[in-house]
This record gives C-alpha cells, sequence and structure tokens, in this order.
C-alpha cells in the first residue's frame, strides 16, 4: 500500500493549544494531522523539513509570528508545495492582504468561521489537485492489433478486469477488518479520524454506500486517492466498498430507468479544473469516436448555475 497523506496543518500559537477543544474539534472536521508549537524555531524547522510527498501546508499563526514565518520560512519552500496561512489577530491588520498565501485574519473566538474556511480551502485544493482522473481510448477497440496498443487502452483493459474481479470475490468480514486495519495505519497519529474510523465500523450497511461516499470524511479521501493514482493494494482493502457501492448504484439505476423516457437525454454539469492540453483531447475525443473513461465517481448537479458557481469558488492557485 501506498497511500500519501499529503496535507498537514500546523498550528504556531503563543500559548499551548495541544488539548484544546478547538484544536481536537478542527482536527476531527478537517481530517488531516494537526501540529502545535508554541515557537518558531521548531515549527520553521518542522515545515522546512516535511517528507517529499507533502503537498499542502494549512498553517494557523499567531499575529505576532507572521512576519518572521513569511521571510525565514515560507519564502523558502520547494515550488511543489503549497501554504496557506490563516492569522489569529486583528482585523485591522491589513499589510499582509495583498499576500497570497495569507488566506483570511480571524479573532481568536471565531472557531467555527476558521474551521469553516479550512474546509473550503481544503476541498478547493483537492478539485485542482484532482482534477478529472480520467483517460481516452478508442472505441472499435477491435481494430486495435497488440502492438497498437497505447499506455492508455491497456491501463482500461486492466482497471476494468481489476473492477471485475473485486465485485466477484467472495463477501468475508476480513474484507472490511482489511480497510478499518490500514485506515487505522494511515490516521495513527489522528486521533479524531480515528473516532470516524471507529464510527464507520459500528454504523456502516451494505444498502448505505451511497451516503458514506458522498460524506467528505476518510473513506471519501482515502478511495478517491486510490482510484485516481492507480493503487491496486489499496483498492483492494475497498472490495467489499466497491461491491457494495456498486450493488447500490445499480438497483438505483433500474429504479430511475424504469420510470424515465428511455429517448431522453439528461444532462449533467460538473465544476472541473482541467489544462488546455486536456480541454483539447477531450475536444478530439468526439470527432474521433473515442470514449472517455473515469477512474472515480463524480459528483454532478442537473443545474449549470450550481456548477459554475462550484468553478468560480475553486481556483485557488496550487502547483502543479
Amino acid at each position: 500500500m501506498n497511500v500519501i497523506t499529503d496535507c498537514n496543518i500546523i498550528w504556531l500559537d503563543n500559548k499551548d493549544i495541544a488539548d484544546d477543544i478547538f484544536a481536537d474539534n478542527l482536527q476531527y472536521n478537517v481530517v488531516f494531522s494537526l501540529y502545535t508549537f508554541t515557537e518558531l524555531a521548531p515549527c520553521s524547522s518542522f515545515i522546512l523539513h516535511c517528507t517529499s510527498e507533502t503537498r499542502l501546508l494549512l498553517i494557523i499563526v499567531r499575529e505576532c509570528y507572521v512576519d518572521r514565518l513569511l521571510q525565514k520560512t515560507i519564502a523558502l519552500l520547494p515550488s511543489q508545495i503549497t501554504a496557506f496561512i490563516y492569522v489569529l489577530g486583528n482585523k485591522w491588520l491589513f499589510r499582509w492582504k495583498a499576500n497570497t498565501r495569507i488566506r483570511d485574519i480571524f479573532h481568536v473566538n471565531e472557531e467555527q468561521r476558521i474551521i469553516k474556511k479550512l474546509q473550503d480551502d481544503l476541498q478547493k485544493y483537492l478539485i485542482q489537485r484532482w482534477s478529472t482522473g480520467y483517460c481516452i481510448f478508442s472505441q472499435d477497440a477491435s481494430q486495435i492489433t497488440l502492438d497498437q496498443l497505447n499506455n492508455e487502452n491497456v491501463k482500461f483493459m486492466w482497471f476494468q478486469l481489476l473492477v471485475q474481479v473485486l465485485l466477484r470475490m467472495p463477501s468475508t468480514s476480513k474484507s472490511k477488518d482489511d480497510l478499518l486495519q490500514q485506515s487505522f495505519l494511515v490516521y495513527s497519529t489522528n486521533s479524531s479520524v480515528q473516532r470516524q474510523i471507529l464510527e464507520f465500523s459500528q454504523m456502516y450497511q451494505a444498502n448505505d454506500a451511497i451516503n458514506w461516499d458522498t460524506e467528505d470524511i476518510f473513506l471519501y479521501r482515502l478511495f478517491n486517492q486510490a482510484c485516481r493514482t492507480d493503487d491496486i493494494d489499496f483498492l483492494f482493502t475497498f472490495r467489499f466498498f466497491i461491491r457494495d457501492l456498486h450493488n447500490q448504484l445499480k438497483k438505483v439505476y433500474c429504479e430511475q430507468h424504469s420510470k424515465r423516457n428511455l429517448e431522453q437525454i439528461i444532462i449533467v454539469y460538473r465544476d472541473t479544473v482541467v489544462s488546455n492540453d486536456e480541454l483539447q483531447m477531450l475536444r478530439s475525443s468526439t470527432s474521433e469516436k473515442k470514449l472517455i473513461w473515469f477512474n472515480t465517481f463524480m459528483s454532478t448537479s442537473l443545474d449549470k448555475n450550481v456548477a459554475e458557481r462550484f468553478v468560480s469558488r475553486s481556483h485557488i492557485g496550487i502547483h502543479d
């Protein structure tokens, strides 16, 4: 298994908040590990020595540390790391507003607003980071020889085979235990997420798989990461969940299919950030008889305005 929790929350304050109720709520609601510091030097050292897998730092910092943190630490970060800074201080401190890394300035008692802002920024980051997760391949596979198969064709066929194998595997208690064990391992230092995992182990029902997959908790993030990175080992631990999700989606589809006009085309909309090259690939696929295959589930809306509102809020400028 190669699961990367590539985001860390860092809190630099002039008082110890490690056991603070707000810190516990923050870690529970934003999921990722929280590291607290009361001095600038160890905090800067931690930030500058982040592992190569780190991609995003959400940094809550008391106003007295901001200038030194920006000059001596944030300015030295490698380009692959995105840092968002949330200042605890007075609203009149407008001198930082021009710095794009400063996401907002909060009073110390605005706990819910801080949590909401971090959740929103994290969601926007993930939308851009994960992008679309699709492949394009020839629709007329019968005309392709083995020598002509490209990487995307092969990837599609192997992924389809993997899904079919997982769907046909017998359901055992070990399947769920494997996922719980690996999830606890990934979040071994995050007690708040461990409570989510424990709640999942006690409350999960096969006929409620869709609801669990649409909740912004550990399950959604690990499952989507495994799909988008083609991590076969970790996808295997989701085998019972994939089967339950497949069966419930199939049931819902059959129910809806029987009630609608078969000639009716349903148009749905989704907010997604794509590069110009990806956009050109999508356009060309429609004229070259190619199919577009998505290797993960996507949230869509029947309302175009809803998708457009998400797009307008989702571009936050991350590093590739």
